[in-house]
């Protein structure tokens, strides 16, 4: 890409915004592109820029810093501005080498370590963010996520930034265009500010050092994970602890300091594990995947290319009482068809009248609240239902594409993650999402058990895991705030070997009855019962050992009860010992 500049002649003046007459410094490396004459001048929505991914701001929590998290995603100064950006920022991050301004000649790729670069390393780092990773700002009270945008009244911050980008969607689905640098090309990529300069030993320093009273509290919590979802998932007598505590005490462990986090674990339900948004122990049983289990996989109606295009059309919204009463009735009684979904979907068709329908008789929810679709502004009333009926068209889109490489004889993680990554509206969440219901429904692809990567979402689990190595510079969350694709390489690595750190102590049998010796049986007790229940589940789906995929799903679980919970680790306080 080009040479980042302060001031570019294709780009209107902003309003307020003053031209230094400073002479700019020549570029050390390679000249810059000739500007462009004043009558060559863009529109701000034509002048087209990219963002580094990781936030340059040296003061987490500022204004400026939140702001760059919006205005991170914009594609055009017209959508920078609207994201909340200010001429300051502008200048700062063009300063700062943070922004790139791109000509219609140029690639039109984000800079490399941003968050759809192809970078492999900054890549695979982003692909592990997924709202199972839960990727909310923890500092900001955890909120319910808007199902619409009130036309009347401004958006808020995430649905602006989304908006932002769903202005550059195309009316279908079709895959991204993406042109990777040349290898000859004489531009240089944008430098990154001083701060991201790290010398290579900092990705090769020690993780830092494991604290035993923390990892305890989260072995702790993960005990309580299989309690509960025994008690409102596999019981019969919903509700009920019964049988768990009565194999516990059967062999011969004290049951007393679960009891006594009951009200602890109730407070995580009803608040930042509400509803749909808590993921058990095992995953599979979680309300969303739960559904396209009983639901979908099982049914016998359909071929396998249609549960499957199915399933990623559920991912359009992920609201299981929309689906139950309204969308999946015309594919079982084959009036219509998921393979041909511009049909099934079409705007004003049986479909779309039958969802709105379902709104008008007071289901004001079309979307799951465990992470939002970010509808476009003004997108209230029957245009929010015409936003979420004509999403899952282009979502049944993508599970047509992706079902020939999912059948492909050695697929890999890589290969549907970059499918998915190359349509318009998935990015590395979303596409997590995805991977995870693959995972789960052809364990024997083992997707995701040896390239599952953590996300953003477990730095500040990390961070209360571990003690910071060389000092607070080599926590995941200040590595977090660097920007470069340096920077993005050492956060990845960083959260990669912690995450094989953790995994390896949890999977000595030794050192995990040291910790905590009821979960090892507990878990095979469970995943037992499990299989017995949902037998159409894959058997290896419901696993009777801890995992690595198992176990970053579960440490952000357990970073959202640590963090808004229980803070003060009371949990733990109650030592259970087998009895005499």
């Amino acid at each position: 890409g080009e040479k980042p500049r302060a001031e570019h002649a294709g780009m209107a003046e902003p309003r307020g915004c003053r031209r230094s007459s400073k002479p700019k410094r020549a570029p050390t490396t390679t000249p810059a592109k000739p500007k462009r004459a004043a009558a060559e001048e863009l529109p701000l929505d034509q002048q087209r820029v990219a963002f580094w991914s990781f936030n340059p701001s040296q003061s987490p929590g500022s204004r400026s810093a939140a702001r760059y998290e919006r205005y991170k995603r914009a594609r055009t100064l017209a959508d920078f501005y609207a994201l909340g950006g200010t001429p300051n920022d502008l200048a700062r991050d063009a300063r700062l080498g943070v922004i790139q301004f791109l000509d219609d000649d140029e690639a039109g790729g984000p800079p490399q370590g941003s968050e759809d670069s192809e970078d492999e390393d900054s890549s695979e780092a982003a692909a592990a963010e997924s709202p199972l990773d839960d990727d909310d700002d923890d500092d900001e009270p955890e909120e319910e996520a808007p199902e619409e945008e009130d036309a009347a009244a401004p958006a808020d911050d995430d649905q602006v930034e989304e908006a932002a980008e769903q202005q550059h969607t195309a009316s279908t689905v079709f895959p991204k265009k993406k042109k990777r640098p040349s290898s000859s090309s004489s531009e240089a990529p944008p430098r990154a500010p001083p701060t991201a300069r790290r010398s290579s030993s900092d990705k090769s320093s020690d993780v830092g050092t494991l604290h035993d009273d923390e990892l305890a509290h989260m072995v702790h919590f993960f005990l309580c994970q299989l309690r509960w979802q025994w008690a409102l998932v596999v019981a019969d007598e919903r509700g009920s602890f019964a049988a768990f505590d009565a194999e516990l005490q059967r062999l011969g462990f004290a049951t007393d300091d679960l009891e006594a986090c009951e009200a602890l674990m109730s407070k995580f339900l009803a608040g930042p594990a509400k509803g749909d948004r808590w993921v058990p122990f095992h995953t599979a049983t979680c309300e969303q995947e739960l559904f396209l289990f009983e639901e979908i996989r099982r049914a016998t109606a359909w071929t396998e290319a249609e549960k499957w295009a199915l399933c990623v059309a559920f991912s359009a919204c992920r609201c299981v009482a929309l689906w139950n009463e309204v969308i999946l009735s015309p594919f079982r009684t084959r009036e219509a068809s998921i393979l041909a979904p511009d049909e099934a979907f079409k705007l004003g068709g049986p479909l779309h009248v039958a969802v709105r329908a379902f709104r008008e008789d007071g289901n004001r929810q079309l979307h799951t609240k465990a992470f939002n679709c970010y509808p476009p502004r003004g997108a209230s009333g029957d245009r929010y239902v015409d936003f979420i009926v004509d999403r899952h068209r282009k979502f049944a889109a993508i599970g047509i594409a992706a079902y020939p490489v999912l059948k492909r004889p050695g697929v890999a993680m890589r290969d549907l993650d970059g499918l998915f990554q190359s349509f318009d509206r998935v990015g590395p969440t979303m596409s997590k999402v995805l991977l995870v219901t693959a995972h789960l429904w052809y364990p024997e692809l083992k997707l995701l058990d040896d390239k599952c990567q953590v996300g953003d979402g477990a730095n500040a689990a990390f961070d209360y895991l571990f003690a910071p190595a060389g000092g607070s510079a080599a926590t995941s969350s200040s590595l977090g705030r660097l920007t470069g694709g340096a920077a993005a390489s050492a956060v990845a690595d960083l959260r990669q070997r912690r995450l094989r750190v953790v995994f390896d102590r949890l999977d000595d049998a030794d050192a995990l009855d040291a910790l905590e010796p009821r979960l090892g049986p507990m878990i095979r007790w469970l995943a037992a019962r499990a299989r017995a229940k949902f037998p159409f589940i894959p058997a290896t789906s419901l696993g009777d050992k801890i995992t690595i995929y198992d176990l970053q799903v579960q440490l952000c679980e357990w970073r959202k009860f640590r963090k808004k919970v229980d803070p003060k680790r009371t949990a733990h306080k109650l030592t259970s010992t087998p009895s005499e």
